[in-house]
């Protein structure tokens, strides 16, 4: 896998239509296997081009002074970046939140609070979890700040720190989205079933369309991933009833519609998702699908986008550690794969983390260090297929058939479908070893 350095944003977005329209048409239906990943991150709805922007810039250019504009100015450029997968606009974003910063360095609540989405936006969480403090320290309420606080200590693995943030901000302020962060704090700990309840009461909480959008799209999430598929796509279609645009919604339904069987409406539906949002999770979906259904040549196109995107976000201060780890881990190249995802561990300790390093160590066959991790990705008792088949797959390559054989079975009833290629790994060397049973 190599990453090839494209000069400018534009030019990523001019390959990225290009390549996607290369792949548009599809072919016949088929059956296919999805791969949800869950996270602990608060998803950003798309926003309209340059929102609130322009009004900014006038203003910070009449009034240079404004410490406070300046950050509001550099916030609004995250969220921009975040909804449109521009990162030219996080260097935009530093340059203003510094400017922010050297205006008022010591009492700027709002610039440490967007300092510290920046960072998160970045992957560089633990530094998020530093600006985070020195916004609550002025304002412990403060629900920017507090946002920040949860999912950035979430993504270093601090979860007690975190669901007590979570718990905090939400008391203050109760809100979709902090309804949503303790529901995420609950299925981290393998409650599903409070998850769901948090969840579901937070539906009255959504008063706008992107609000409404986003809780049922999060249950919808929860559904899928325990193999309630059903359910998933009721929600998915109420989220897509009140946002039609909102791209976590499509990207669900889309998972949700090759789960059920119908693999190239699921990709009519990835098309219109990675036009939209191309971020590396839905192009390695889509070109995981592609494989799936003997499309290597369509397949390879969507990873030549990753590769891309994984270029340009570098050139903007993005960390996408992890996210090109398990990627590597998955597409040939393990000791990428296990150079990254161990280069991550080294910066915070999650269960997400955990299981990539895992995945890694397994693919270049130092399973019983790989099973030491895999240990820690259970640890707080999350219940993922992914993480179930990595485990099986690396107790197998251990001898452990019997264990391997329940380890398989178990992430295969909780989701048939996780992943459109490991999900018939899986299948086969269970029916494999069922055979070895009965012999």
């Amino acid at each position: 896998m190599r990453f090839r350095v494209v000069a400018a944003t534009g030019t990523f977005i001019v390959a990225i239509a290009v390549t996607l329209a290369f792949v548009f048409w599809p072919g016949r239906d088929g059956p296919v296997r999805p791969e949800p990943r869950h996270t602990g991150r608060i998803p950003v709805s798309s926003a309209p081009p340059n929102a609130g922007i322009a009004e900014l810039e006038a203003h910070v250019r009449e009034d240079p002074g404004d410490s406070q504009a300046w950050a509001a100015l550099g916030i609004a450029y995250v969220d921009q970046a975040l909804a449109n997968v521009d990162h030219s606009y996080f260097s935009k974003a530093d340059k203003a939140l510094t400017k922010s910063l050297n205006l008022e360095p010591d009492y700027n609540e709002l610039g440490f609070a967007g300092r510290g989405e920046l960072a998160l936006a970045r992957n560089n969480f633990p530094s998020a979890v530093g600006w985070a403090e020195r916004a609550l320290a002025l304002n412990d309420l403060d629900a920017r700040a507090n946002g920040v606080q949860v999912d950035a200590l979430t993504a270093v693995g601090r979860l007690d720190e975190a669901l007590a943030t979570a718990e905090k901000a939400h008391a203050a302020a109760p809100s979709v989205e902090t309804i949503a962060r303790l529901a995420t704090q609950s299925e981290l700990r393998g409650d599903v079933d409070r998850a769901r309840d948090l969840l579901r009461s937070g539906t009255s909480l959504a008063k706008k369309p992107t609000e409404r959008a986003f809780i049922t799209t999060r249950l919808g999430e929860l559904a899928r991933s325990q193999g309630d598929y059903k359910e998933a796509a009721a929600q998915f279609a109420a989220a897509l009833k009140a946002d039609p645009t909102y791209v976590p919604a499509l990207a669900g339904s889309a998972r949700t519609l090759y789960a059920q069987g119908h693999a190239w409406e699921a990709v009519r539906r990835y098309l219109t998702v990675t036009l939209k949002f191309p971020e590396p999770r839905y192009l390695i979906e889509l070109g995981d699908l592609y494989t799936s259904l003997g499309q290597p040549t369509r397949a390879a196109a969507q990873y030549r986008v990753v590769d891309m995107w994984a270029d340009i976000a570098a050139q903007n201060g993005v960390r996408v550690t992890l996210e090109i780890a398990q990627y590597a881990a998955d597409h040939g190249n393990p000791g990428l794969a296990l150079r990254l995802s161990e280069a991550e561990w080294k910066k915070r300790h999650n269960i997400q983390v955990a299981d990539a390093v895992a995945w890694s160590l397994h693919a270049v066959g130092r399973d019983k260090e790989a099973l030491t991790f895999a240990e820690r990705a259970a640890g707080t008792g999350y219940r993922d297929a992914s993480f179930l088949y990595h485990r099986g797959m690396i107790e197998l390559a251990l001898g452990d058939t019997e264990t391997a054989r329940q380890t398989l079975v178990s992430a295969l009833e909780l989701d048939p479908t996780f992943s459109p290629t490991q999900a018939k790994i899986a299948r086969d060397k269970v029916v494999e070893l069922n055979a070895d049973v009965r012999s």
